[in-house]
């Protein structure tokens, strides 16, 4: 999900531009358009960081969930990630970006052993509530033609 920084995205979406796209076009105005936009996506990718609330604000959702899974005699080992005490400076991206990942690793591991064991269903509830409610937030996010959102 957060792996990849937007720095390595912006970048990306410019190189496929650049070596793929521009060789393809017969049309100058149109090649002239899409060198634009690579210029652009190389400007972007230095000046775009991660929104850092709503990064805050799914770790510490998904702190709440892991908090009682913490609670379980019988939790697997390893749920509680690393920096659980939520002390990642908001500023430092890079560091909370990997917190985030670590976090929702844990919650995938706490899923996939709720849904093997069957037990805990008000536990696999909370997972499942959480997980719709990032999911929601992010189609809220999202702005594609394909989706009906401008």
């Amino acid at each position: 999900m957060l792996q990849n920084s937007l720095d390595r995205l912006f970048l990306g979406m410019a190189a496929t531009l650049h070596e793929r796209v521009l060789p393809a076009l017969d049309d100058q105005a149109v090649a002239a358009q899409v060198g634009a936009m690579v210029e652009l996506l190389g400007n972007l990718s230095t000046r775009v960081t991660w929104d850092a609330a709503q990064l805050v604000e799914l770790r510490d959702r998904i702190r709440v969930v892991l908090a009682r899974s913490a609670e379980l005699a019988d939790a697997p080992d390893g749920l509680w990630p690393p920096h659980a005490d939520g002390k990642i400076d908001p500023l430092d991206a890079a560091a909370l970006q990997a917190d985030v990942v670590t976090h929702l690793a844990a919650l995938g591991d706490l899923q996939a052993w709720l849904a093997a064991t069957g037990a805990h269903r008000d536990l696999a509830l909370a997972v499942d509530a959480l997980v719709d409610w990032h999911l929601a937030r992010e189609l809220d996010l999202l702005r594609s033609a394909s989706f009906g959102r401008p």
